[in-house]
């Protein structure tokens, strides 16, 4: 949670007041807990996926 004083700065600065400055924060939030979801799947695939060595039987010469 941020100061009250430097949320009411924020809330003058910003073209749609505080109710804007509000919806812009909520959209910011859920926008992060998707991407954070997405990168524990990714790491959760990554820990999964069997480990290549480079090359390999068919690397050319």
């Amino acid at each position: 949670p941020s100061d009250l004083f430097d949320r009411i700065l924020k809330a003058q600065g910003h073209p749609l007041g505080a109710a804007g400055l509000d919806a812009e924060e909520k959209a910011v939030k859920a926008h992060l807990k998707v991407y954070q979801e997405q990168e524990k799947r990714q790491q959760a695939e990554r820990q999964q996926a069997p480990a290549r060595g480079r090359g390999g039987p068919y690397r050319s010469r």
